[in-house]
């Protein structure tokens, strides 16, 4: 019992000694270019996947004339 409550106290104790000197070595050496609590950084824009199949649209002039008649009528789902 113990032994390992002073494992837990040295754990403890080295973790926030770690806390403080990297809270000590970043007021100390700030970054040159504004960082250490200037926000995160802005996301990339998304990439799409590499090998997409560009297809046109649905609808176009292409499915009416291979689906007659399919894009008559506004189609409506049944939630029952």
């Amino acid at each position: 019992m113990t032994l390992w409550l002073g494992v837990g106290v040295a754990y403890l104790v080295i973790v926030n000694v770690g806390l403080l000197l990297g809270r000590f070595i970043a007021h100390r050496f700030p970054r040159r270019d504004g960082g250490g609590g200037a926000g995160p950084a802005p996301t990339p824009a998304p990439v799409g996947p590499t090998h997409a199949l560009d297809c046109p649209a649905l609808g176009s002039a292409f499915d009416r004339a291979l689906l007659p008649g399919v894009f008559d009528a506004e189609w409506v789902p049944d939630h029952r």
